[in-house]
Order: structure tokens, then sequence, then C-alpha cells
């Protein structure tokens, strides 16, 4: 997700709210459904493999602190 919301529901049924800075991995052929709940812009990329680059996991300690643009910081 690039920004805004939107709800994937997954051929088990299950729902996925999705905000802006997530994402998903889905196994080939997977069936989904995307549900857009505001306007959203979503970047879908298929690929034969991924591998995950250690600046794009997060961890406890990488996240540690973070806040989303909405929460007021008091110093």
């Amino acid at each position: 997700m690039v920004h805004g919301r939107i709800t994937i529901t997954t051929y088990l049924d299950a729902r996925i709210r999705f905000s802006g800075g997530m994402g998903a991995v889905f196994e080939r052929h997977e069936p989904y459904t995307p549900e857009a709940d505001t306007a959203a812009i979503v970047l879908i990329v298929e690929a034969a493999e991924l591998t995950a680059d250690a600046y794009g996991i997060s961890t406890p300690l990488r996240i540690a602190g973070q806040t989303w643009p909405s929460d007021s910081v008091i110093a």
C-alpha cells in the first residue's frame, strides 16, 4: 500500500485491512479480492522470486518509537 486504505479478502474468506506503508506477499495463483475503503494507491509487483532486504524488514528495534503522521508528538 502506498496511500489510503484497502481490504483484501482471500479465498479462505480472511479479511485483511491495509493502510499506507503496509504490504503482503501472496502465493503464486492465490486468489484475492481488493476493495478500496477510501481512495487508494496500490503498487502490485509480480516476480518469479522476491528476496527480502534488511532495510525493508520491520524489526522491533527498527520501528521502536516510530509514529504515524497523525500522531501528536510532545517533546
